[in-house]
């Protein structure tokens, strides 16, 4: 599947796709064993095409696990300065 193509699903950027692709982008996040399942599931999904509810669904449990377990905190301090009192992703 091509960038521009997947930037169409997700309604995103080929720029943003790239970016992540190449590992400009959020090269240091961690996932862990279970959100990199999730994620095989969402890109087999975005592959082959499959019912737009269905991509939402796995993007959402993707996020929920981002947020709840604090996932995002080291990349957000990076690009943000010191977060020790942000509860941005919690709300």
């Amino acid at each position: 599947m091509r960038q521009k193509d997947i930037a169409k699903v997700l309604d995103s950027t080929e720029a943003a796709i790239s970016q992540y692709l190449s590992g400009k982008c959020a090269a240091d996040f961690k996932i862990s064993s279970s959100m990199d399942k999730t994620l095989d599931i969402v890109s087999a999904a975005v592959a082959e095409g499959k019912h737009p509810k269905v991509l939402k669904y796995g993007i959402c449990q993707i996020c929920k696990d981002i947020r709840t377990k604090g996932l995002a905190c080291e990349s957000c301090k990076t690009e943000s300065g010191d977060k020790t009192d942000c509860d941005l992703c919690l709300k």
